[in-house]
């Protein structure tokens, strides 16, 4: 049985070499929902996420990309481990008290089992759909123009709802694990980073 620990290092070294560029930040959230399986019962399920992303500049719109490593508990199930990529538009909150911004973004990835990634070829799509909010404080150019930063942390509260289809794909149709579609309504905590030296 191959350990997790290669790809778990992986994926926190991806995330800490995202972070050395103009306004990526880091993301960790909660979310709970139902997820509905082909000829199987509706469950609630419950799930938390950390995420490592390249988002739009305070006041910008643009692209946004990122990489997710996610854990989900359901009813009468055990822990999922899920691990995906992210690309979607965002409208960044101006840094401003209670600016507000939003996110669309197409969400797709992989189930991790205790023999890696792509075991039994179970994938999923999906969509995401945030809202944005910034919790820190007004703060200007001027404000900065005295400051030396490597980093400068900007908090950000992130509401969301999305949809996920996931299939295997090689797998009797019969089989109610083969179809799984699964909704949720979360909250994250966003620290956007951005660097004065890039």
């Amino acid at each position: 049985m191959r350990s997790r620990e290669p790809f778990l290092r992986n994926v926190v070294l991806a995330a800490l070499l995202s972070c050395l560029v103009d306004a990526c930040a880091v993301q960790s959230g909660l979310a709970g929902g139902v997820h509905l399986e082909h000829g199987g019962p509706d469950q609630a399920t419950w799930s938390g996420h950390l995420a490592a992303l390249k988002t739009p500049e305070p006041g910008q719109s643009g692209m946004l990309a990122g990489v997710d490593l996610q854990g989900s508990v359901g009813v009468d199930e055990g822990t999922r481990w899920l691990s995906g990529v992210r690309f979607g538009y965002g409208w960044a909150p101006a840094s401003t008290a209670e600016s507000m911004g939003y996110e669309l973004h197409l969400d797709a990835g992989t189930e991790m089992t205790h023999a890696g990634l792509l075991e039994g070829y179970n994938g999923y799509l999906g969509g995401t759909v945030a809202t944005v909010v910034w919790l820190g404080g007004t703060r200007s150019t001027s404000d900065l123009n005295g400051e030396q930063w490597l980093m400068k942390p900007m908090p950000e509260l992130v509401i969301f709802g999305r949809g996920r289809a996931s299939q295997t794909i090689h797998c009797d149709n019969a089989d109610p694990e083969c179809l799984r579609v699964t909704f949720e309504l979360g909250i994250a905590l966003r620290m956007a980073l951005l660097s004065e030296f890039l």
